[in-house]
């Protein structure tokens, strides 16, 4: 029996920098730079998966972005979801959290180039 795969054949990732797993490949990568920029000072309060309520009443909806960092200046800071396809009903929570937060999610893709991530690209 072949081990289960996500709907979008995306596979679980360790991060042997981070010590923690990722929902794929993409985002255990860009959780490795994100933390070496941490670890040089470029970045600050690197925090994984943070999550915004969006309703609480029944039923319940939140969205969990993947990364969220403070820029340098300390009044700034960035969330960012690692997408390798993106969907409608993400869209349709990145626009709520955009409504109810004033953040603007910065959705990025993996461009590959011979099996290897060659740049990020912001959709």
């Amino acid at each position: 029996m072949r081990p289960r795969t996500s709907k979008y054949n995306a596979r679980r990732t360790w991060s042997a920098l981070c010590k923690r797993w990722f929902a794929s490949r993409a985002e255990a990568a860009r959780a490795d730079e994100l933390f070496l920029r941490a670890r040089l000072g470029n970045i600050y309060h690197l925090e994984f998966q943070p999550r915004f309520v969006l309703r609480k009443e029944d039923p319940h909806v939140h969205y969990t972005a993947d990364f969220r960092y403070w820029l340098p200046t300390g009044r700034d800071y960035i969330v960012e979801d690692v997408k390798g396809r993106d969907t409608r009903d993400s869209q349709v929570r990145r626009a709520w959290v955009l409504d109810k937060f004033g953040v603007r999610v910065q959705v990025l893709h993996a461009a590959y180039k011979k099996g290897r991530i060659a740049e990020w690209i912001t959709l």
